[in-house]
């Protein structure tokens, strides 16, 4: 499921023992698009200034954020605090990081940028191992069995493997006449690692021979960073110098054949990433960070203004969550889909698991109570647009008594003269039943017809008096018309029975 128009709730997955149950969210819903309004949209969970925020870098269990540069500190998301700073630590001294990355299980943390290259125990931050050359880029391979490093001064990239201990020994080393690497990044499969230079080329490595093999270059003159490569790898580069451009290519055979390009709100792009499900495509600009749907490219899914340049994003393994660097040395953590979860609502039985669901509805009061048997299913089907439109939920009761749960939540919810809308005639519905709520003061309205048909019209005409539309579906069997009666409650359109050889 992806990001869209979604309530400010978490979506709720409702499991019931009664299909009729998925009716009384309605009222939830009701008015919920009436000026257009967004349903939702992304929300700040944490936010932090710092001194200087360079990178940032998600543990691959999703549970810590590493915030880098004027020092290093380890930020919980479950928890929303930092956990650790080496501030006051005395771990290589301070650790100065213009690049991290946490290797594929999450056992390492390897830093670059600040003099003290190296790999850190991701979970006791002891130092595991230096890394030589000043190094300002650092990227694992997808099986943690290769890291590679870049040095933007000196236009060299350098390749390490792990050796038998567990440390990483360099292996290859490529310099490049044009002086700067300004990123790198490896492909999903570890084969290929492409390098963005300042000369506007970009360059693709083949890493079971540790070879250049093809070498893209752009018109422009200038910096092709930052790169990004999606779960199915497909790469996106930034263009070269100020050109409102992201250019996306895919790997063909060791070559880089462009597929299409994204114009952007400015030129100025300084972090880009994909989401690991592939859903979402996100860069960061001088004064926003837009989020893309990669199933549609024609507008952006949302914006998020921030008033100084974007120095780098991450999302979280999840792909619902965005950490957020800035050049006033703010973090941020964004929650940017949204946040799904199931619960189950049930009772003791249909009439019960109505009930459950009715509370989690409707917590103080509602506008009216639709009540239908709960023995057979076309009223109850039928009143789920009613009930929407009354804003109020759907109850179900016996025909000859009611249950006592149903009435103590028709009690919680109505006061004196609300009103009841009781559906079907005496053998769904009984009058013993309609009596005993008309003595305690409520107004009974009862929508019946001649059998399920006629019954489902009267319903009909209370629902609107002249609808734009009309959902018709069979009245022998329920299935459709469950499918049907969420969008026909949002639509305020009824819902009408047929046979189905005759109308």
């Amino acid at each position: 499921m992806k990001a869209g128009s979604f309530s400010g709730k978490a979506v709720i997955i409702v499991i019931a023992l009664m299909m009729v149950g998925a009716g009384v969210f309605a009222h939830s819903l009701a008015n919920a698009d009436e000026e257009n309004e967004v349903l939702w949209e992304p929300k700040l969970l944490f936010e932090r200034d710092y001194d200087e925020v360079d990178e940032l870098a998600y543990s691959p269990d999703g549970e810590t954020i590493a915030v880098g540069g004027n020092v290093l500190e380890l930020f919980s998301v479950e928890d929303r605090e930092i956990f650790f700073s080496d501030e006051d630590a005395e771990l290589q001294d301070q650790l100065e990081t213009s690049g991290m990355d946490y290797s594929p299980d999450g056992s390492m943390l390897a830093l670059v940028g600040g003099g003290n290259d190296g790999i850190i125990d991701a979970e006791d931050q002891t130092w595991i191992q230096s890394l030589a050359g000043s190094q300002t880029h650092v990227v694992f391979a997808p099986n943690g069995e290769r890291l590679a490093t870049a040095r933007w001064d000196q236009a060299t990239i350098r390749i390490w493997e792990a050796d038998n201990g567990g440390e990483f020994e360099e292996v290859a080393v490529h310099e490049d006449e044009a002086r700067y690497v300004n990123d790198i990044a490896f492909s999903p499969d570890g084969q290929y690692l492409a390098a963005g230079f300042y000369d506007g080329k970009v360059l693709l490595f083949d890493m079971e021979n540790q070879e250049l093999v093809y070498t893209h270059e752009f018109e422009e003159s200038g910096g092709t960073n930052p790169l990004s490569f999606s779960p199915d790898g497909t790469l996106a580069v930034k263009a070269p110098d100020i050109v409102n451009k992201i250019y996306f290519f895919n790997l063909a055979n060791g070559n880089l054949e462009m597929d299409r390009e994204l114009t952007t709100h400015t030129g100025i792009v300084e972090s880009m990433d994909y989401s690991p499900d592939g859903n979402y495509f996100a860069y960061g600009a001088s004064d926003a960070v837009v989020i893309f749907d990669t199933d549609d490219w024609s507008e952006p899914l949302y914006g998020l203004p921030h008033d100084n340049r974007v120095r780098d994003l991450s999302f979280c393994p999840d792909s619902e969550k965005l950490a957020v660097a800035d050049d006033d040395d703010n973090f941020y953590l964004y929650q940017v889909v949204p946040d799904l979860h199931t619960e189950r609502l049930a009772g003791l039985g249909r009439f019960a698991t109505a009930v459950e669901i009715s509370k989690e509805s409707f917590e103080d009061e509602a506008e009216a109570v639709v009540l239908a048997t709960g023995l057979d299913f076309p009223d109850a089907l039928a009143g789920v647009p009613l009930a929407y439109a009354k804003g109020g939920p759907l109850l179900l009761t016996r025909s000859d008594e009611l249950p006592d749960e149903t009435r103590d939540e028709i009690d919680r919810l109505l006061i004196e003269g609300d009103t009841v809308y009781v559906l079907g005639g005496d053998a769904a519905v009984s009058e013993k039943v309609a009596g005993e709520l008309d003595a305690k003061g409520y107004g009974v309205e009862r929508l019946a017809g001649e059998g399920r048909f006629d019954t489902a019209v009267k319903i009909a005409e209370e629902v609107a008096d002249n609808p734009a539309t009309v959902f018709l579906t069979t009245g022998l069997e329920f299935p459709d018309a469950v499918a049907a009666s969420g969008p026909a409650a949002m639509k305020g359109a009824p819902i009408l029975l047929t046979r189905p050889d005759k109308l």
